[in-house]
């Protein structure tokens, strides 16, 4: 019967060479799915702050109106570049239905909105609480979403087709396309389309109404 024999250290040595390597390569598969998972969830993450940011748009949009503010006359919409001192692309507009739950706030549901990306690359939606300016009146600002660049607007007018500009206080744009460009994610562009007909007089001129019992 021949003796039991153990490995030789040459053995060993290969041994915990393919241990070693086996090792590495599944550390190395591991860590490609991590960051391939975490980089699928920032993206993601970014795709649903995006769709957040233009289902607010919509709600702006789809609302807009005409009106006439105090001391400064008929407004509605208005944009171009460097509007509002944007360092892209600018809007500015109108809007009805500004919800004011249980009349906790005295001001009207008629708002002043705007867009535009400030010198970081970050989209800013601003506004101010009371329709008709007021001295020292604060715009509130509402940070959006960071590393925007390239952002336009444009505005449809039939026959007349896309314009870059618009600063008409007749009438509203039939429809406002919005486009940027997002890091990781690249050129991203929606259309809105503005709410055709008249505005209820009556809304407005409680609007003003509500705005003049505030001063």
């Amino acid at each position: 019967m021949r003796n039991a024999r153990g490995f030789t250290l040459l053995e060993m040595l290969v041994a915990l060479v393919v241990f070693a390597m086996l090792s590495l390569g599944g550390y190395q598969m591991l860590r490609a799915l991590v960051n391939t998972a975490s980089v699928s969830r920032a993206h993601s993450q970014q795709l649903a702050a995006v769709e957040r940011i233009f289902a607010l748009m919509g709600a702006d949009f789809h609302q807009a109106t005409l009106t006439t503010l105090r001391d400064v006359g008929k407004q509605g919409v208005a944009g171009q570049e460097g509007w509002l001192g944007s360092d892209q692309g600018g809007v500015s507009l109108i809007r009805l239905g500004w919800a004011n739950i249980d009349a906790r706030e005295r001001r009207s549901s008629v708002l002043r909105v705007g867009y535009l990306v400030n010198a970081k690359g970050t989209l800013i939606r601003q506004f101010y609480r009371h329709l008709n300016p007021l001295s020292g009146q604060p715009i509130e600002k509402q940070p959006l979403l960071k590393h925007v660049k390239a952002l336009q607007f444009r505005f449809y007018l039939g026959n007349s087709g896309w314009q870059t500009s618009w600063h008409r206080n007749d009438q509203l744009p039939k429809a406002i396309e919005v486009s940027f460009k997002l890091a990781g994610i690249g050129l991203l562009r929606r259309v809105f389309l503005l709410v055709p007909g008249h505005v209820d007089p009556v809304v407005l001129k409680r609007a003003q109404e509500d705005e003049s019992s505030d001063d």
